[in-house]
């Protein structure tokens, strides 16, 4: 934990040089993120699967598009700010 908030602070400060150990660790957090995601969609699609109403399907498709929508936007805006418009 220790570590973890030592590169914390330096990625705050802009002072990061160990680029490799960056880049693995935000893969790392980043699969994490997406895994856990797609556990929570699944599970709450099978929950919503087994009711009777078909808003609670909807909602969940209407939250997984959006949640690939907002990705989308999140990777437009990387290429915007590193390419410029």
């Amino acid at each position: 934990m220790d570590q973890f908030l030592i590169w914390l602070s330096s990625l705050e400060k802009g002072a990061s040089v160990n680029w490799m150990y960056n880049i693995g660790l935000l893969l790392l957090l980043s699969a994490l993120l997406w895994g856990g995601w797609l556990l929570l969609s699944s599970r709450l699609a099978t929950i919503a699967s087994k009711t009777h109403l078909i808003w609670d399907d909807a909602l969940i498709d209407a939250i997984r598009a959006l949640s690939f929508v907002m990705y989308l936007g999140v990777a437009r805006a990387d290429v915007i700010r590193h390419y410029g418009r």
